[in-house]
C-alpha cells in the first residue's frame, strides 16, 4: 500500500481523491462518485422542499376561473348546500343585478371582514365582483381568514355578461 505523495503520509486507501483500478483496467475516481451522490442528494431534497413550499403556496392561493369555468362550476354545484356564489359588489350593484343564488356581502363596508369570518370555512366559495378587483381583494382576505376553498371569477360580473351568460334583475 502506497503513500499520496506531499500528504503527510496518508495512506492512499485513506486519502477522499484516491484513484483505484478497477478489474477491467478502469480509472474510478471514488472523490467524484461521492461528490456525483452529495450532489444528487442534495438536489433531490431541494427539489423535494421546493415541490412542498410550493405545495403550501398553493394551498393558500384561491383557484382563478374565467367567467365559462365559473359557469361550469356553477352547473355541477349550484344546487349543493357546501357551494356558495358570494357577490362582493355593494347593495346597489347586487340590487340592479347578480348571479341566480349569490349572497352579497360588501366588500367595501367596514365590517366585510368580519361578516365574511362569520362564514362556514367547510364551504366552497366562488367569489365574484364587477371586474374582479374587488373579489380579488375579498378573495385573499378569506384565505388570510384560513377559508381552504375559495373560487375567484376573474373579469368579474362585467366578463359574465360579455360571455352571453344570464343575470337576474
Amino acid at each position: 500500500m502506497g503513500r499520496i505523495p506531499e500528504s503527510d503520509d496518508i495512506p492512499r486507501r485513506m486519502h477522499p481523491t484516491m484513484t483505484t483500478r478497477s478489474a477491467g483496467g478502469g480509472v474510478r475516481m471514488q472523490a467524484m462518485t461521492a461528490i456525483r451522490l452529495a450532489l444528487g442528494t442534495t438536489i433531490l431534497a431541494g427539489s423535494i422542499l421546493l415541490v412542498g413550499w410550493a405545495g403550501a403556496a398553493g394551498a393558500d392561493a384561491a383557484i382563478p376561473l374565467s367567467p365559462q369555468e365559473a359557469a361550469s362550476e356553477i352547473r355541477q354545484r349550484g344546487d349543493r348546500t357546501d357551494f356558495v356564489l358570494l357577490d362582493v359588489r355593494t347593495p346597489n350593484e347586487y340590487r340592479e343585478e347578480h348571479l341566480r343564488g349569490a349572497v352579497a356581502v360588501d366588500f367595501l363596508s367596514g365590517s366585510f371582514k368580519r361578516e365574511v369570518d362569520r362564514l362556514d370555512r367547510g364551504k366552497t366559495y366562488l367569489v365574484y365582483c364587477r371586474t374582479g378587483n374587488r373579489s380579488e381583494k375579498a378573495v385573499s382576505i378569506m384565505k388570510e381568514l384560513r377559508f381552504p376553498n375559495v373560487l375567484h371569477m376573474t373579469g368579474g360580473i362585467l366578463k359574465w355578461k360579455e360571455a352571453g351568460l344570464p343575470t337576474v334583475r
